[in-house]
């Protein structure tokens, strides 16, 4: 992928790894034999850390990782920016991002592990243990008869919300927004713009939906 500042970046870190980036979400991830190390968005240059490396950031006054800030969203603080004093100095980005890239692989060997040792169906998790689902959308779905993983994937997240709405409780966007994030694992203020978008459109050609203003 052609992107100037990850050009110059990986130009710079030559015999790290194979390096290759991607485009996600508006921004540009970077990969070091495949583990997923940084990022950079609107040119801004952020590396993966850990309880061992962050102090090193926080002390060069660097700020975690927030592509939500306006909307008042927590920053991703498993990302920060990289300072300017370590992205001048070759030596040491190469050790910074030599860094980030070890906390990647300890990331990516305790998720395999995990797997290892919890193999129990994912698919029966109740709806109230899924990111998202609070106390309240999570009787709501109960008595639409969304009790389960299982019973969102089912339905997904537009078949889910219509049967809330026809089960009789209130409803509101931010609700389908979460039903797509509990799906995905991700937090619904953070779903792209395209995916709320997707999502509204299959709830508007739904003949028998019933949305509350």
């Amino acid at each position: 992928m052609e992107d100037p500042t990850a050009d110059e970046l990986f130009e710079r870190l030559q015999g790290l790894g194979a390096l290759r980036s991607r485009r996600m979400f508006g921004g540009i991830g970077l990969y070091c034999d495949d583990l997923f190390f940084g990022l950079i968005d609107d040119g801004v240059v952020y590396f993966k850390v850990d309880a061992s490396t962050v102090p090193g950031y926080i002390a060069l006054g660097a700020a975690p990782f927030n592509p939500f800030e306006d909307r008042g969203a927590k920053p991703m603080t498993g990302y920060y920016e990289v300072p300017i004093e370590v992205l001048e100095r070759g030596a040491r980005l190469r050790e910074w991002a030599t860094a980030a890239v070890e906390v990647a692989r300890a990331a990516a060997t305790n998720k395999k592990a995990k797997k290892k040792r919890a193999p129990r169906d994912a698919s029966k998790r109740p709806i109230q243990s899924l990111l998202n689902i609070g106390p309240k959308s999570s009787v709501w779905l109960r008595g639409a008869g969304i009790a389960t993983r299982a019973d969102l994937d089912r339905e997904g997240a537009v078949g889910a919300y219509r049967a809330v709405l026809e089960a009789g409780y209130p409803g509101s966007l931010n609700l389908l927004y979460a039903l797509e994030g509990a799906r995905l694992d991700l937090r619904w203020d953070r779903l792209p713009d395209a995916v709320k978008r997707n999502l509204r459109e299959r709830l508007d050609a739904s003949p028998t939906r019933r949305r509350k203003a």
